[in-house]
């Protein structure tokens, strides 16, 4: 076995999977994910890539790797490039849409059907 392999069987169920994705990394794609450090470089680099027509999801390694991508595999590898949490927690998050909840709640509330 490997030492990669070694560590990351041994402390693996204790990293967060982000570490476990940059342990993965080789030195061309930490290379890579180092200068993706703005969101307009991770567009420019999502838009380079082969858009995937397929029924398959892939996590933001493979599509690092395989350069392809969904909207949905685009969105998650753009989540992990960026790694800086808008929201402390997902109360944060979710109170952050009840304002416009909120509003169309109160919109809709207010029209009458035709």
């Amino acid at each position: 076995m490997v030492a990669r392999e070694r560590f990351l069987v041994s402390f693996g169920d204790k990293m967060k999977g982000e570490d476990i994705f940059h342990f993965s990394l080789s030195r061309a794609e930490g290379n890579i994910m180092a200068r993706l450090n703005r969101p307009s470089k991770i567009q420019t680099f999502l838009d380079e890539m082969v858009y995937s027509t397929e029924r398959v999801y892939r996590c933001p390694l493979r599509v690092l790797r395989e350069r392809m991508a969904h909207c949905f595999d685009g969105a998650v590898f753009a989540g992990l490039a960026l790694r800086e949490p808008l929201y402390r927690t997902l109360r944060e998050l979710v109170l952050s849409y009840l304002k416009q909840y909120c509003n169309v709640q109160k919109l809709y509330g207010a029209t009458r059907d035709l």
